[in-house]
């Protein structure tokens, strides 16, 4: 298992520091070139940010600091989810967010895995709605379905959940939210426009990148991608 850090430089780069202390100034948008590929190969990598102003504690979670896991575009791979979910069990996560493509109803039996509150959107692969909705909408369920896009408050931060990096992007820069998470594209970002935190997890899937979620503390705005599996390699 292998870490490496990254600094915010500012809202378009990061600071890489690699083996034997070698720093490195990478874009985090646009395609990804051989050295911000080595980014993404990071077993843990840690992006420190700074949290705005507090807001008051809500219901029902516990305090204004929490942990937050953000999940995306799992693609009904049973495995990655689950190892997932299990980790954000494992890291204390109070909060588990997914941004869409989680797509067959059947892939609600891993998600309930989780100890804590969920909340989830639908992508652009929605899958069975009427079913996925029904099994969310249980009394005895402790996940909220939003639809196609979501809002909430938690940890005394105001969460926007989109699935389109560019709706969210906007939903950011609005100044009506702390936080917006997304995904759709299956690149890791994190990156501060004004007082929010636009965090794309990337995928579990694994397709395009080794499979990953975040885990975002509220406390100092910390964030942890933290890898599930293998980059999936298809056979000849």
């Amino acid at each position: 298992m292998c870490a490496r850090r990254l600094l915010f430089q500012d809202g378009t780069f990061v600071r890489f520091l690699g083996t034997a202390g070698v720093e490195k100034t990478l874009p985090l948008l646009g395609k990804r070139g051989k050295e911000e590929q080595l980014v993404h190969c990071v077993a843990v990598t840690r992006v420190l940010l700074y949290a705005g102003d507090g807001m008051q504690p809500d219901q029902p979670y516990s305090s204004i600091f929490m942990r937050i896991a953000v999940l995306s575009d799992s693609h009904d791979h049973i495995p990655h989810l689950r190892r997932a979910v299990l980790g954000a069990n494992e890291e204390g996560a109070e909060l588990l967010i997914h941004c869409g493509d989680l797509i067959s109803p059947f892939m609600l039996a891993y998600l309930e895995l989780f100890n804590g509150q969920a909340h989830l959107i639908y992508g652009n692969n929605a899958g069975d709605q009427h079913l996925i909705s029904a099994r969310c909408a249980s009394p005895d369920n402790r996940f909220q379905h939003h639809g196609t896009h979501g809002t909430l408050v938690a940890g005394g931060l105001r969460i926007a959940i989109e699935h389109y990096p560019k709706w969210a992007r906007s939903l950011a820069c609005s100044g009506d939210f702390d936080l917006v998470c997304c995904g759709h594209n299956h690149i890791f970002h994190a990156e501060r426009l004004g007082s929010c935190l636009l965090l794309n997890p990337g995928d579990l899937l694994g397709k395009d990148a080794v499979p990953a979620f975040a885990l975002l503390d509220t406390d100092d705005f910390s964030v942890r991608r933290i890898e599930v599996g293998e980059k999936l390699v298809l056979d000849d």
